[in-house]
C-alpha cells in the first residue's frame, strides 16, 4: 500500500487499484466480495480485487504447460 501510495502521488492520481491473484486451492471466501476499498496514508482511494485461480498443475520442469 506504501508503495501504491508513492506511485499515486507521483502520477498525481487520487485513486488506484491492486489486483491479487490467490493460487492457493482452497482460498478462504470473503463474505464482502472480492472487492474491497481502502483510503490510503495519503488519502488516496484503493480498491483491492481478489481473484480466485486455479493452481498450476504440477510438473518437474517448472514450465508452464503448453
Amino acid at each position: 500500500m506504501i508503495q501504491l501510495d508513492g506511485y499515486l502521488n507521483h502520477l498525481g492520481l487520487s485513486a488506484g487499484y491492486v489486483v491479487l491473484f490467490d493460487r492457493r486451492s482452497q482460498p478462504g471466501l470473503d463474505p464482502d466480495g472480492p472487492l474491497e476499498t481502502r483510503t490510503s496514508a495519503s488519502g488516496h482511494t484503493v480498491t483491492i480485487a481478489r481473484l480466485a485461480v486455479p493452481p498450476l498443475p504440477e510438473s518437474g520442469t517448472g514450465a508452464l504447460p503448453g
